[in-house]
């Protein structure tokens, strides 16, 4: 067992892992669902931090610090700023990760990629853009207050930039609480059992990316504003390029006629290929 779930105690969403036999502290897991899942959403190791810096590879990033593209408070952008003047290279898939605001301290890691640090006295949200291939990739969230009496307030976005429409999905969203209250174990509890709602993971249906094998500890009890908190998850991206625009009514279908061989290759639900 990694380090933090030592420490805290680890506690586990089994809903989004598409698996059964989740029970105990450590929260035990077989194997279940699609048979299609990538080793990286059964590991239950800690994401190291301690390596290379992330590099920013949107040309939102200047000199190592990255323009965070303007959203609204449910996280959707605009068509006047969505857009990437520069596309990733073919085969790769542009990621925004985005903390919240305020002066804690903040680590944004991708496995075997670098680590992204928000420090300081800047209570503004700060934003990495990040191409990666089609693969699972795991990745960690580790937030540390900044004040450990009034507690940290754990905030993550991740979205997926679409090529075809020079657009943004919302692929996945964390918040323990809206500001108005310390983040505690339990709201943080009560986030999961929201998201658990979403059991396969795509949380944005026209994106291309589901977010597996999420699990999160603290250092504190139940009802204590968390001092440190970690929240690990699997950025699982397909090859496919999505067919519809963030926020179409109805993303299920083939936009190529049906029984195509076009079709087939692309329906979004091919097997899962892990990242090397």
């Amino acid at each position: 067992m990694g380090e933090f779930s030592r420490r805290y105690g680890h506690l586990a969403l089994c809903g989004l892992l598409s698996v059964v036999g989740c029970a105990g502290p450590s929260a035990e897991k077989s194997g279940g669902g699609s048979g299609k899942l990538p080793p990286q959403v059964l590991d239950t190791s800690d994401v190291a931090e301690m390596i290379a810096a992330l590099p920013g590879s949107s040309p939102r990033c200047q000199g190592g610090l990255c323009q965070c593209r303007e959203i609204d408070a449910s996280g959707r952008g605009n068509a006047e700023t969505d857009a990437e003047s520069a596309p990733p290279a073919p085969g790769f898939k542009r990621f925004e990760l985005r903390t919240g605001r305020g002066d804690d301290t903040m680590r944004i890691t991708i496995e075997g990629v670098g680590t992204f640090v928000k420090s300081g006295a800047n209570p503004e949200a700060r934003c990495i853009y990040v191409d990666l291939p089609a693969g699972a990739h795991r990745v960690r969230y580790h937030i540390t207050a900044a004040n450990p009496t009034q507690g940290a307030e754990p905030r993550l976005r991740i979205s997926e930039y679409g090529e075809k429409f020079k657009r943004w999905y919302r692929t996945f969203g964390f918040r323990c609480t809206d500001g108005s209250q310390p983040c505690t174990k339990d709201l943080a509890r009560d986030e999961f059992d929201r998201l658990a709602k979403q059991t396969d993971g795509k949380f944005d249906p026209c994106g291309s990316t589901k977010v597996q094998g999420l699990r999160f500890s603290t250092d504190r009890e139940a009802d204590a504003a968390v001092g440190d908190f970690n929240l690990q998850l699997v950025l699982n991206t397909y090859k496919f390029t999505p067919r519809f625009a963030p926020d179409t009514p109805n993303c299920k279908g083939l936009s190529k006629p049906a029984g195509s061989a076009a079709a087939a290759a692309d329906d979004g639900e091919m097997s899962v290929q892990p990242a090397k």
